[in-house]
């Protein structure tokens, strides 16, 4: 069995504390805020990576 905990930290308008990347609380099944979702992480990575990039081209002319 696993004991480790699972690190929850985003909380549903409930006051349910919920999984990170899941999509509804497991309390009472109500979407979980949109910073909590997997396409926003990785949508401001790449947002970070595309400014940084674009930083660094800009350095280098």
């Amino acid at each position: 069995m696993d004991t480790r905990m699972t690190r929850r930290f985003f909380t549903c308008h409930c006051g349910h504390k919920v999984r990170f990347l899941s999509v509804h609380c497991g309390l009472c099944w109500a979407p979980t805020p949109l910073r909590n979702r997997g396409w926003v992480w990785i949508g401001t990575g790449l947002l970070v990576t595309a400014a940084l990039l674009g930083l660094l081209m800009s350095l280098v002319v």
